[in-house]
């Protein structure tokens, strides 16, 4: 990919649409989500009327044997530096070398929290800053 693209991406004039095997659909406000978590992320958001709340998330680059990639965070709170990754135990686990590598990268800019198998206990309170 050319560094105009990367860079796009980057500053968020550009969207993955379907890359690889990775596919975006639309809910709604123009917010993507891509697995059957992440739409019940932003359901649960919407059914408490905070969905003007919340954006799509920024991109953080991460490296793995010095090899830059980029990492796409679920979802942010607009405005604000608070994002949400959402995941089901199974694929963090599946994965988890590469997923605390992209924590900690996203942890020294945002607020990082990892909401697993759908346990929305805290969003209302963090979405609404209070914790």
């Amino acid at each position: 990919m050319s560094e105009s693209a990367i860079q796009a991406f980057k500053d968020g004039r550009r969207k993955i649409s379907g890359w690889g095997n990775i596919y975006t659909r639309e809910y709604k406000n123009g917010i993507t989500y891509q697995s059957s978590y992440e739409l019940k992320f932003l359901k649960y958001i919407d059914d408490n009327n905070l969905l003007d709340k919340i954006e799509n998330g920024g991109i953080v680059s991460y490296f793995v044997n010095d090899k830059e990639y980029l990492y796409y965070i679920d979802f942010k709170i607009k405005d604000i530096d608070v994002v949400f990754e959402i995941k089901s135990t199974y694929i963090w686990n599946k994965k988890e070398d590469i997923n605390i590598l992209k924590m900690e990268a996203a942890s020294k800019i945002y607020k990082y929290h990892l909401i697993l198998d759908n346990n929305f206990d805290n969003v209302i309170n963090i979405i609404n800053g209070n914790i």
